[in-house]
């Protein structure tokens, strides 16, 4: 099952150290995210999953707004996955 987080543009999660920030909400079925160690950018959709690193793929969830968007992330139990708030108050 996958870990679903909702998001605004301009917000990240982490895959254990690697931020991936919602740069772009497109439309209600589009979503553009940034891989900020080399700046690549993933589109994401409802109706396909895109592989953002190994074994950790992210697709767009249903009920999305222009504001914000609901990100589905399937990955291993081996991958910490931290929306920014939770990354920022673990690195204390």
């Amino acid at each position: 099952m996958p870990l679903v987080l909702t998001l605004r543009a301009g917000e990240s999660v982490y895959v254990n150290d690697e931020k991936f920030s919602l740069t772009r909400i497109v439309s209600r079925d589009k979503v553009q995210m940034t891989r900020h160690r080399d700046n690549i950018l993933f589109e994401l959709t409802v109706g396909e999953g895109v592989e953002i690193d190994d074994d950790v793929i992210v697709q767009l969830g249903d009920r999305i707004t222009m504001k914000e968007a609901r990100i589905a992330i399937d990955a291993p139990r081996s991958k910490v996955i931290l929306s920014e708030d939770k990354y920022g108050s673990t690195r204390r």
